[in-house]
């Protein structure tokens, strides 16, 4: 599977054309609903997608993991997590201790994420008692505090970092410099996201609907220019 789109079901509108089996395109016939779609582009040879949102209300990644596992596409269950730049993975395992970290997240964490963090398990522990919420926790080095809890809080940065299960997260770090001097670092987990702004084509010439391929070359040229960043694809029989 290459290519996947996902349209937003709603009671007052059709999502599907279903005399083609198409999906409804309010640009491209007028007498159609609008419909609100996602476009995602899988990143051959790697677990990594690009997406394009139709709209603002369009579905998120959280609705694809959710459409994917409902329908079993692939054996095990899966999560569609953010891509988190290198560079700030670099600052994060880089680091000498933190100070705090603030971490959200807006669905029951998946199990490997709950294993690798005591936040994402006490997150876990709230949605169990509470229901599905967004749940924001913070972690903070007071004064006074015992020895190493700012390592074990880097620890905690760290985890949250490699699992990336969460809406958003945020650290205040403690680096040393080539001179051995300490200081303070603020990190935003997904700052610097791997992002790609541009103008999508909806409809050619003859006023045929071309918003599908639009979308997906969009995707294609934001992958050509974060290439550097992307992971690599595993050769065949690997």
């Amino acid at each position: 599977m290459d290519h996947f789109l996902l349209a937003r079901e709603r009671d007052d509108m059709s999502s599907l054309d279903l005399n083609k089996d198409e999906l409804v395109d309010s640009e491209s016939d007028g007498t159609s609903p609008y419909v609100e779609v996602t476009f995602a582009h899988f990143l051959p040879g790697t677990n990594v997608l690009g997406m394009v949102l139709g709209s603002n209300a369009s579905p998120r990644v959280s609705s694809i993991a959710a459409w994917l596992n409902e329908h079993k596409v692939i054996d095990q269950e899966i999560e569609i997590v953010p891509f988190i730049d290198p560079r700030i993975l670099d600052k994060i395992n880089g680091a000498a201790s933190a100070k705090l970290v603030r971490v959200t997240f807006q669905a029951d964490p998946a199990e490997s994420v709950r294993r690798s963090s005591s936040l994402a398990d006490a997150a876990h522990r709230l949605h169990e008692r509470v229901g599905e919420v967004e749940i924001s926790l913070e972690l903070k080095v007071e004064s006074g505090a015992p020895e190493g809890t700012a390592s074990r809080i880097l620890g905690e940065a760290q985890s949250l970092a490699a699992s990336s299960g969460f809406k958003k997260a945020f650290a205040t770090l403690v680096q040393v410099d080539d001179e051995g001097k300490r200081y303070r670092e603020d990190v935003d987990f997904l700052d610097n996201r791997l992002a790609f702004r541009t103008k999508i084509v909806t409809v050619d010439a003859s006023g045929k609907s071309v918003r599908v391929h639009s979308a997906i070359d969009a995707i294609l040229r934001a992958v050509e220019k974060h290439r550097r960043d992307l992971p690599a694809p595993r050769q065949p029989g690997r």
